[in-house]
C-alpha cells in the first residue's frame, strides 16, 4: 500500500509485467467488464478535475486488470475499443481510493466495509493499489455470483 500525504503528488506504480496472459473464468471477465464499464460511464458524466480523476482512475483498473492476467483482447472486447486503445490506456498503475472505487460498485460498500477494505466513518483515506481492489472485487463478485 501507498499513503501520500495531501499536497503531495500522487504516487505512481510501474509495471512491466503486462506479458503473462492468465485464463481467466468467464464470471472474472463479467465482473471486470461491470466494473470497467461503470469507470468509463463515470469518465462520460463527470467535469473538470473530477473528469481527469475518472480517467486516471479507468487507467489504473485497466493496467491492474493486464497485471493480474486479462489480455488485450478481453479488455478490448470489454470497452468496446481496440486493443491499440487497451495498451495506451494501460501503461501506468496509480493507487486509488477505496471510496473511488467502491463509488464504481456502490452495493458492495458494506461488504467492503466488513472486510475491513474501507472504513465509512474515517475522515482521513489512504489510497489503495489498484491490483488489491481488483483482486478483491473479482474475488467477492465471483463469490456471490457462485451462491
Amino acid at each position: 500500500m501507498t499513503t501520500t500525504t495531501p499536497g503531495e503528488p500522487r504516487p505512481v506504480l510501474r509495471t512491466a509485467a503486462h506479458t503473462v496472459p492468465l485464463i481467466r473464468s468467464a464470471r472474472e471477465r463479467a465482473a471486470l467488464q461491470v466494473l470497467l464499464l461503470a469507470a468509463t460511464e463515470t469518465e462520460h458524466t463527470s467535469f473538470g478535475s473530477s473528469r481527469r480523476d475518472a480517467f486516471r482512475t479507468t487507467r489504473s483498473l485497466i493496467a491492474a486488470a493486464r497485471v493480474l492476467g486479462f489480455t488485450l483482447a478481453d479488455l478490448a472486447t470489454m470497452l468496446g475499443v481496440s486493443e491499440g486503445s487497451v495498451r495506451n490506456r494501460s501503461s501506468v498503475l496509480t493507487p486509488i481510493l477505496p471510496s473511488t472505487f467502491l463509488n464504481l460498485v456502490p452495493t458492495l460498500k458494506p461488504v467492503a466495509a466488513a472486510a475491513g477494505l474501507w472504513d465509512p466513518e474515517s475522515m482521513l483515506e489512504r489510497p489503495v493499489d489498484p491490483r488489491e481492489l481488483v483482486t478483491w472485487y473479482l474475488s467477492t463478485s465471483t463469490d456471490s455470483a457462485a451462491r
